[in-house]
């Protein structure tokens, strides 16, 4: 039996529910397509990454930047405090400065 390929307008579908609904998963289950061939239609229409939590790390991380406390931006970002925690963490550790119990002792020159 012959494979069936996906029709264009199949694939413009799954673009417009992927816009409503945020999730290659869930679009694809909700149209009924392969998750792999929607995943594959993401990446070349260069859609990294499609996740919730995405959208909030960004809007935590902005909102620090921004000079509002951690637990008031992962309040407003929808967001846990320990999600905050641990984005904020990973942020300070990639631009250089050392993080955690023996910060002190691993402190990080720059000049």
């Amino acid at each position: 039996m012959a494979k069936q390929s996906a029709t264009a307008e199949q694939k413009d579908e799954f673009f417009a529910v992927l816009a409503r609904v945020g999730s290659v998963s869930l679009a694809a289950r909700e149209l009924g397509l392969a998750r792999s061939q929607c995943v594959s239609w993401a990446r070349h229409a260069g859609i990294g990454s499609i996740h919730p939590g995405v959208g909030k790390r960004a809007e935590f991380l902005r909102l620090r930047e921004a000079g509002v406390g951690r637990m008031e931006a992962a309040a407003t970002a929808g967001a846990s405090r320990k999600s905050g925690y641990l984005w904020e963490n990973e942020r300070d550790i990639a631009q250089g400065r050392a993080v955690g119990s023996n910060a002190r002792k691993y402190r990080i020159n720059r000049k």
